[in-house]
């Protein structure tokens, strides 16, 4: 019963990898629990076994911990489902759980950063400009730059990037290597012209165009990039024109909905430097993937690779507790404090319900009461 339920779960309702994961953890807790008890089928379990276990969960027993009222919500909302579940496919005759209520949650509001942290963590990515610190700055822009959580961070592929020119020409990120023009010992900027100024050259996604590279702009002459790769391929090039305007980036939400991400200059550039000067240099390490963000040794960065790129950046810049969600939270309070639409900042989130996004609107009311309380002459004591 419980593998064709979860498997329902995976097949019919999509839940995430690690969703299902914790649904399939706290139903083989609640199916021994119910077997400490003698109950063996589902049609024999009553509402009193449903409550047992959601005090079980709440003070814990010799095998667990107790757990805090989220967690505890979360695991007898997989309960309810296995009941209602159970009924429709005819295997019980009633649900137990329909009348047990989960643990009411105080309501947390999210931790954001100010936007000074935020840039003192990312000048903090690392030493110099070694292709791991370029990755790091890289990995950091997206998180912040697109609000995205760190599992669609590091769920990115290559081709999932989108970089564009204010010329209307588009192309895919690519992950090549220079093209035929000579480039400064600075490499590809980020987007800006570097001395003099930049020409009606192109650049491709994923290299230089042929017309070679200022300290930061685009030559003189050159059309679509092309070029021999650092182990990542070809850069297929677009066409620029008056100056770059960042790019977009697809990524997959919950229940694998995706969506599109505007990307902005900052986020745009230090893709850039990464995709150009230092993946494909990483990937030279590994056996070749298709992964935006890749570890030391050129495979895929994992969620706690890219957590430790985080906590390194967050102790040389002099920052505690912060946490890859707390760049999200700070990406939809930013833009709240900057004017933005609630049902706009749902979507850049992915968020199913305005109402989950809503919450973010009143940590903007609190910052909105401290300024009125400090700088009102009537709201001063």
């Amino acid at each position: 019963m419980l593998s064709s339920y979860l498997a329902h779960l995976a097949v019919e309702r999509g839940l995430a990898a690690n969703t299902l994961a914790s649904y399939r953890r706290d139903l083989r807790r609640y199916v021994d629990h119910l077997s400490a008890r003698g109950l063996a089928t589902m049609a024999q379990v009553a509402e009193s076994d449903v409550v047992a276990f959601l005090a079980s969960l709440r003070e814990g027993d010799e095998e667990h911990p107790a757990l805090v009222a989220s967690s505890a919500a979360r695991a007898v909302s997989a309960v309810r489902g296995l009941h209602r579940f159970a009924l429709r496919e005819g295997v019980a005759g009633h649900d137990p759980a329909h009348e047990v209520r989960p643990p009411r949650q105080l309501r947390r509001l999210p931790k954001a950063i100010t936007v000074e942290e935020v840039e003192r963590l990312i000048a903090a990515s690392g030493p110099g400009d070694t292709p791991l610190t370029l990755r790091n700055r890289a990995l950091l822009e997206v998180l912040y730059g697109t609000g995205a959580r760190i599992s669609e961070a590091v769920g990115l592929a290559v081709d999932d990037v989108t970089r564009y020119a204010s010329g209307g020409g588009s192309g895919g990120a690519g992950s090549g290597g220079m093209g035929h023009g000579e480039a400064s010992p600075g490499g590809v900027g980020s987007g800006e012209a570097g001395p003099g100024e930049a020409g009606p050259g192109g650049v491709g996604p994923g290299g230089v165009g042929s017309g070679g590279v200022g300290s930061g702009g685009v030559g003189p002459g050159g059309g679509h990039g092309h070029g021999d790769s650092a182990g990542g391929g070809v850069g297929q090039g677009t066409k620029a024109g008056d100056g770059f305007i960042g790019g977009e980036v697809r990524l997959r939400g919950k229940g694998g909905r995706a969506r599109i991400v505007p990307l902005g200059r900052f986020a745009r550039g230090a893709l850039d430097a990464y995709l150009v000067r230092a993946r494909p240099f990483i990937a030279a390490h590994g056996r070749g993937t298709h992964a935006l963000f890749l570890n030391a040794r050129g495979g895929r960065l994992t969620r706690q690779g890219a957590w430790e790129v985080l906590q390194s950046a967050a102790e040389r810049a002099g920052l505690s507790g912060v946490s890859p969600h707390m760049l999200r939270h700070s990406f939809a309070t930013h833009l709240l404090d900057g004017g933005a639409d609630v049902r706009v900042v749902q979507e850049l989130l992915g968020h199913a319900s305005v109402t989950t996004t809503q919450v973010y609107t009143l940590v903007t009311v609190d910052r909105l009461r401290e300024v009125y309380a400090a700088a009102h002459p009537r709201a001063q004591r």
